[in-house]
């Protein structure tokens, strides 16, 4: 023998088997949940970094994140977002009265104040499709990416309210 003396591995379950845990969620009910969250906290702080481009007693509809470049363009979009001298993202705000398109963090998902274009509340968006929805509503052509699809269904939904 080598003189080297083992631990024994910690029995499973590590509780008593008269606690009651919690139930564990459906496969993928995790990630589903985080990725909400991490959309809601990323909605609620771009909303915020929205604030001084309102007008008073506007209200935000929904805030959609995308990009110029097109997402299927592999090594190429990844040169080309690194060499731009602009920021590739852009950040729709739909608001009660209007549309307003802005320029989005380079390197963090945040909005920069100050306002590319703007259209009436009249325009729409969708209907989103595919993985990547793009959109040339606001005079350049914007890649969406699916997690934002349901801000989208919001922004047109509340356009097809105010219609009726």
């Amino acid at each position: 023998m080598s003189g080297r003396t083992f631990r024994s591995a910690p029995v499973w379950p590590m509780h008593s088997v008269d606690d009651q845990a919690e139930p564990k969620p459906a496969p993928g009910q995790c990630l589903a949940q985080r990725s909400s969250e991490v959309r809601a906290t990323l909605r609620d702080r771009l909303t915020a970094q929205a604030g001084p481009l309102l007008e008073s007693g506007e209200q935000v509809q929904a805030v959609i994140w995308g990009q110029v470049i097109r997402p299927t363009s592999g090594v190429y979009a990844s040169v080309r977002i690194l060499t731009s001298s602009t920021s590739p993202y852009r950040v729709i705000v739909a608001t009660d009265r209007r549309m307003l398109m802005c320029p989005g963090g380079r390197w963090t998902k945040t909005l920069r104040p100050e306002v590319l274009s703007e259209l009436p509340r009249e325009a729409t968006l969708g209907p989103p499709r595919g993985l990547w929805h793009h959109t040339d509503a606001l005079g350049e052509r914007i890649y969406i990416q699916r997690s934002f699809f349901d801000e989208i269904a919001k922004a047109d939904a509340a356009v097809a309210d105010g219609a009726q």
